[in-house]
């Protein structure tokens, strides 16, 4: 793939700037699609590493405040191997030190001859060229290097390319070792087909047998939990947050019940995909002060209303990887 807004078309007809390489024999790349390295050629004076972290971990996904990226990696060299991670970023240019030991010979050289000479920076996306199953992007400059700004505005549009790369990724995993027995139980209950990742329990609660809490980690420094009931709350479905709120504080309240008397509240709501109904934000408990954040779904299966919800507890970690996964177990982007 080859994108640049200002470079002379005529090379997209005439060069794939990566030459083909063999993936086979190749060792598997390492990590999640929440973590990025980032190689950052120390010829570029123009961004610092400061610059660029600030720039990479600006993204968000709608309803959740934590950076996407879980954990970022800068480095000014290669020493060793290339970086394993499921995503790599280089930033690099043409006819540095670095470039010159290390990246040269990836590249087509009638294309670099062409490059050279130009004033503009390209960006390239290659999978599989160091580690298979490894996502390769790359910002190449000449040595007339772009102004700050430029280069800032070519960083920030390819990382939302990574971020929406990086959540096909999660979304395309298969969900391994999931609870087949509850998954079941809840399909015979209500009709609905999900897969109950393992380690969940059925929690009892306040309201009929139809209603399903189950939680996993329960005492540990990761808590996560998962909502299925149906509801015949008159003012659902609603596409509007502001109605959401008092919805999930009434739906939760009948469901779930703290043993030192704490309350869940919803501290912030964001519609995040108005035809499919669903939500994601921020929850408290009250009096006792306990925060984390939920992804929800409303939907009509067969005449009834259901709600459906996945919240986790980890104070200090990162959370949002844990969220999307329970996101795809459940079905939520159908």
């Amino acid at each position: 793939m080859f994108r640049s807004s200002k470079f002379p078309f005529i090379l997209l007809l005439l060069f794939f700037p990566l030459l083909t390489t063999c993936t086979e024999n190749k060792s598997d790349s390492i990590g999640s699609a929440t973590e990025l390295d980032v190689i950052l050629d120390p010829a570029i004076t123009s961004v610092t590493t400061d610059q660029v972290e600030s720039s990479i971990l600006q993204f968000r996904i709608q309803g959740v405040k934590e950076p996407f990226f879980e954990r970022v990696s800068i480095q000014g060299s290669v020493s060793g191997k290339i970086p394993r991670s499921k995503n790599l970023l280089l930033i690099l240019e043409s006819g540095s030190i670095l470039f010159n030991s290390t990246f040269f010979s990836l590249f087509d050289p009638q294309f670099l001859q062409t490059f050279t000479s130009s004033s503009n920076s390209v960006t390239l996306v290659k999978n599989d060229l160091f580690y298979s199953g490894q996502k390769v992007f790359i910002i190449l400059t000449s040595q007339n290097t772009p102004d700050t700004k430029k280069y800032l505005n070519t960083l920030s549009q390819l990382t939302q390319k990574i971020v929406e790369s990086s959540l096909r990724s999660i979304s395309e995993e298969p969900v391994e070792n999931y609870n087949e027995e509850l998954s079941q139980t809840v399909f015979d209950s209500l009709g609905i087909s999900v897969q109950i990742p393992s380690g969940f329990e059925l929690t009892p609660s306040r309201q009929s047998s139809h209603a399903f809490w189950m939680r996993r980690g329960v005492g540990t420094k990761t808590e996560e939990w998962i909502v299925i009931t149906p509801t015949d709350n008159p003012a659902l479905p609603t596409d509007k947050e502001i109605e959401f709120k008092p919805i999930r504080n009434d739906l939760l309240a009948q469901l779930i019940q703290f043993s030192d008397g704490s309350i869940m509240k919803t501290n912030s709501v964001k519609m995040i995909d108005r035809s499919g109904l669903r939500f994601r934000g921020e929850w408290v408990t009250e009096p006792y002060p306990m925060a984390g954040i939920y992804s929800a779904k409303i939907f009509n299966s067969k005449n009834k209303m259901y709600y459906v919800e996945a919240g986790i507890y980890s104070p200090g970690r990162p959370r949002l990887l844990n969220l999307l996964r329970l996101e795809k177990s459940l079905n939520f982007n159908r």
